[in-house]
């Protein structure tokens, strides 16, 4: 009986380290993508997070609403 609650132990602790190994060897590029810069043209502008187009495009929103997304364009002169 001991036998078989210190390997279910011994299991289970050796699941949660390797848990915690993999989970702390995962680099940041496969977790989330980050993304500091100003999107280019025909990128995923606006939305909710508000991603911004670089200097001389604009943001051409898909809707007229609250946290809209749309496309960066060229500046119209």
């Amino acid at each position: 009986m001991y036998t078989w609650i210190s390997t279910k132990f011994v299991v289970l602790f050796l699941t949660f380290v390797l848990s915690v190994l993999f989970l702390v060897a995962i680099p940041d590029g496969v977790m989330a993508q980050r993304d500091d810069g100003c999107k280019t043209i025909s990128q995923f502008c606006g939305g909710i997070v508000g991603f911004p187009c670089c200097k001389g495009l604009n943001c051409k929103l898909e809707g007229n609403f609250p946290d809209a997304g749309g496309v960066c364009v060229r500046q119209r002169f």
